[in-house]
Parts: structure tokens; C-alpha cells; sequence
């Protein structure tokens, strides 16, 4: 309950920033859904909701609060449907095979793909100091990583700074 509190304030302004595409859409698929927070909020405008999670713990805890998930790496699942709206909230920079993303969020999206990664970071020595972080982006990296596929609606500052956020439209 904590968790979710802490949570809160960057959830609802998340929300705010992306309402449009909530209440356009009809099914959200949120890849790398933590603790649910977003889930939780998002659920309001869109009953027909999923979620991804690698975490066991995080996973397990989504399935106690009721929602629908899909265990594991999302780059590897098989997922037999399109979602109007995708998220992926500070998750692509966790992502090691970052080519087998790409094309994989473009088979479940229907319409939307909303994307935000942390920026601003000091590159580590992954041997002496690995963050987790296998990627770092800018603007022009997420450029090249996604016009193929999406448009771009939205690409500047994200919600959780510093962060860049970027709002996708299916090809």
C-alpha cells in the first residue's frame, strides 16, 4: 500500500499526459507493469487491460490485485493479439536484445505505443558498476529505433525526469 502511495503522483500525471489515448482506446497491454500503480489508475478508462512482468515477486503480487499477466520477457512471449494502447513506463533501457523489441511491440499494437526512458544518467563500467540499464537513449536513438514502424506524436520530456517520453502511432 506504501508502494502504491509513493507511486501515486507520477501515475497521475502519466495518466494526464496520455488521457487522449486512454479513452480512445478499448484494450491496454502494459509491459513491465511493476507494482501495478499505472494498472490501477489505467483500469478506469479501459476495462480490457494486461500486463507483462519479468519480476516473480511483481508478477505474483499483479495476479493477488486481480489483474491479467503474462510472466516473463516480453521480447519473448507469444502474445496472439493486438492492444489499442501499449505502455512500456522506464522498461526498454532494462531491455538487453533491444532489436527483438521493436518488432514485437509492433505485433500487439493496434494503434498507440507509449514509451518513457529514464535519461541523463552517467555510463557505468558495467564491470565494476552495472545499473541494470543495458541501454541509454536520446531523442535521435529512439528516432532510429522506431520510424520505421510508428510515427511520431509526441517526443520530448517524459513524467518520471529526467526522462524522455515518447508517444507512437502504428504505421
Amino acid at each position: 500500500e506504501n508502494f502504491h502511495i509513493r507511486r501515486k503522483g507520477i501515475c497521475e500525471r502519466r495518466i494526464d499526459k496520455i488521457e487522449k489515448y486512454l479513452v480512445e482506446s478499448n484494450s491496454l497491454l502494459d509491459i513491465g507493469a511493476g507494482g501495478g500503480t499505472f494498472l490501477n489508475m489505467a483500469k478506469t478508462f479501459i476495462p480490457d487491460y494486461e500486463a507483462t512482468e519479468v519480476s516473480d515477486l511483481c508478477a505474483y503480487n499483479l495476479k493477488q490485485d486481480g489483474h491479467k499477466v503474462h510472466h516473463g520477457a516480453f521480447t519473448k512471449m507469444n502474445l496472439d493479439r493486438e492492444y489499442d494502447l501499449v505502455t512500456c513506463w522506464h522498461v526498454l533501457e532494462h531491455v538487453q536484445d533491444i532489436q527483438s523489441f521493436v518488432p514485437k511491440a509492433k505485433q500487439v499494437t493496434k494503434k498507440y505505443l507509449v514509451i518513457e526512458v529514464p535519461i541523463d544518467r552517467r555510463l557505468r563500467n558495467p564491470d565494476s558498476d552495472f545499473d541494470g540499464h543495458f541501454h541509454y537513449f536520446s531523442e535521435k536513438s529512439l528516432r532510429i529505433l522506431f520510424e520505421k514502424d510508428f510515427n511520431f506524436l509526441y517526443l520530448g520530456e517524459g513524467i518520471q525526469n529526467p526522462a524522455l517520453l515518447c508517444i507512437l502511432q502504428k504505421k
